[in-house]
């Protein structure tokens, strides 16, 4: 991590420890901040924060990012004002990098529909990382500077220059032969009709006065199986 990463995260620390949580003069009973992360591998899950939480919650995440929150972040009704970041990902190398759906509620077991945090909480991103928002008016990803979560939006961290978008499956390969070559269909499809045409001569050849011989016999259950395994071929 860069001098001035660290520097940035210490700065935060030293808010978080030294600045009481705004307009709170209780402390919450409740801490379900995740501790004793290993940092190689990072957290992935939700992480809850109440009002009047004493300290910070610092989390490594996934992907090598670090959220760091407050009991200031959560809206200001202690005991019951909470907020949630929902971590999901597997990794800034996976098609949908990191995304953290931030959100607040006022009650402790309530909707979470408050638009905002009551104060930021901070992402510190790894080497090589870019941060966004999506917003729904525009339906775009915008850069968020600093990785400052205020807003209770969906984030979503990936490596620069990656597109933030999910990325789409690979197509489908045609069934129909393109002009420029075959389609893997085509060969069963030609095995098919080859089969067919023998098994269907072999149980149409034979009747009359050899119905009865060894090599008629033979011979239909060589046609039947001839049709059988072109149809199958034909379908597939």
């Amino acid at each position: 991590m860069s001098i001035a990463r660290l520097s940035f995260l210490a700065l935060v620390l030293s808010l978080g420890l030294f600045l009481p949580p705004m307009a709170v003069h209780a402390t919450s009973p409740h801490d379900d901040c995740p501790r004793n992360v290993d940092p190689s591998h990072g957290y992935h899950g939700t992480i809850t924060v109440h009002a009047g939480q004493p300290g910070l919650c610092v989390v490594p995440l996934i992907g090598g990012a670090v959220l760091t929150a407050g009991g200031g972040t959560a809206p200001q009704v202690v005991g019951r004002g909470r907020a949630v970041f929902r971590v999901i990902g597997a990794g800034l190398d996976s098609p949908t990098g990191v995304t953290i759906v931030a959100s607040a509620s006022r009650n402790k077991d309530g909707p979470e529909t408050e638009p905002h945090l009551n104060a930021p909480a901070y992402v510190v991103l790894p080497r090589g990382a870019a941060m966004a928002r999506y917003d729904p008016a525009s339906g775009q990803w915008k850069p968020v500077a600093h990785g400052r979560i205020y807003l209770a939006a969906t984030y979503r961290i990936v490596r620069k220059g990656q597109p933030f978008t999910v990325q789409p499956l690979s197509r489908a390969q045609p069934a129909t032969l393109p002009a420029t070559g075959g389609s893997p269909l085509a060969i069963p499809f030609a095995l098919g009709v080859i089969a067919l045409l023998p098994g269907y001569r072999l149980l149409k050849g034979g009747r009359g006065e050899h119905a009865d011989t060894l090599r008629y016999r033979v011979g239909r259950r060589v046609g039947f199986a001839l049709v059988g395994g072109g149809m199958a071929l034909v379908a597939s």
